[in-house]
């Protein structure tokens, strides 16, 4: 393999073979990753250490233009594509030491989010299209998974793969830390700038692959979920216990309460079985003569943790600390909230995956758990 070979193949030729082999980088087949990623890791020394620079410089030097110059989108979107297959087959641990990709990659994210840099598939891709009649000749019966945008797609999947290889190293100001990638001096500043972007191109019309994406990365930094208007309402409900039917019972004394229609229809695994309420003298009455049910949570719970839970049931986002991750992970595994445990395992969005989003509306159907 010579430094040169990924640079002198043509347009035609690029995307689809990068794609190829990004795709396999990426596979939920953990065989067909492994070898991949050991074949492509096979070839890197021929490449080195300077290839990556190369690269960098390529993808710097293009954010770095006047507003008045437009964008090189193809050579930008090959050079995300060769920087992601890079950093899946062997993580690049010291890269925030020595460069800042995570400012360009940002640069770039966001342009995409603006329409300022925006490429399709079909546009590079010439084997899409019939040659005289400008008809595609494959058949998609969906949306693209990727989206629309490819650009945006790949500068994600480089993003997310180098902020997961960080650790102990704020990506802002480099400086060590204890946990984490981000320092408490440098929150404010990211908060209220690249993550606030990524924040609200949850609520845009992406496809699934860059939602996911873009979800595991703002779970990084903290934010796992996605802020909705209805979850912003039913956060009300969390504080409000007017209408809580259940109170659930810590080790330590202290109890919380619930609504069983949101826990049923969000996270029923924290409730317990129905047999098992019938079975107990656990139906109290409270001050008004409402019956509630009263649930002793076991001695492994984290009081925190359960109310980390809680808050992203009610609301679809919680904020999670670097302190508290273990813990929340360990509950959201049990309770089979599946996204939230894979943001907080900082694992890779699963190709073809679907997109979460907050929804109630199992709590209009059949009633499993009755309490009355």
């Amino acid at each position: 393999m010579r430094k040169s070979s990924p640079m002198t193949l043509s347009k035609d030729v690029q995307e689809p073979a990068l794609r190829a082999v990004l795709m396999m980088l990426l596979s939920p087949n953990g065989y067909i990753q492994y070898e991949a990623s050991f074949k492509l890791s096979e070839g890197l020394p021929y490449l080195g250490d300077g290839y990556l620079n190369v690269l960098l410089s390529s993808l710097e030097s293009n954010t770095t233009r006047s507003v008045a110059t437009s964008f090189d989108s193809f050579k930008i979107m090959t050079n995300l594509m060769n920087l992601a297959c890079l950093v899946l087959s062997r993580p690049y641990h010291n890269l925030l030491n020595k460069r800042n990709p995570i400012d360009v990659l940002s640069i770039i994210i966001k342009e995409c989010l603006h329409n300022n840099i925006h490429i399709t598939r079909s546009k590079v891709t010439s084997h899409l299209h019939f040659c005289f009649e400008g008809s595609s000749c494959c058949c998609y019966l969906g949306e693209e998974w990727e989206g629309e945008n490819i650009v945006l797609y790949y500068g994600l999947v480089g993003l997310f793969n180098l902020l997961r290889s960080t650790t102990l190293v704020c990506v802002q100001c480099k400086r060590k830390l204890d946990v984490g990638i981000l320092c408490h001096d440098c929150r404010d500043q990211y908060t209220e700038d690249f993550l606030i972007v990524l924040q609200r191109a949850l609520s845009q019309s992406l496809s699934s692959g860059p939602k996911l994406y873009i979800a595991h990365i703002l779970s990084l930094f903290g934010l796992c979920g996605s802020p909705s208007k209805l979850g912003g309402k039913m956060s009300s409900a969390l504080d409000n216990n007017d209408l809580a039917d259940l109170e659930l019972l810590l080790s330590d004394g202290e109890s919380i309460n619930a609504h069983t229609a949101i826990i049923s229809a969000r996270c029923p695994k924290l409730l317990p079985s129905v047999k098992c309420l019938l079975g107990s003298d656990e139906k109290v009455k409270d001050e008004w003569g409402k019956s509630v049910y009263r649930v002793q949570m076991s001695d492994r719970v984290d009081s925190h943790a359960l109310k980390k839970i809680l808050e992203y049931t009610y609301t679809g986002f919680v904020m999670v600390g670097d302190d508290i991750v273990k813990p929340v992970r360990t509950l959201a595994k049990y309770c089979h909230l599946k996204p939230l445990a894979e943001m907080l395992q900082k694992e890779q969005p699963r190709w073809n995956s679907d997109y979460t989003r907050y929804d109630l509306t199992v709590a209009l159907g059949p009633v499993e758990h009755s309490f009355s």
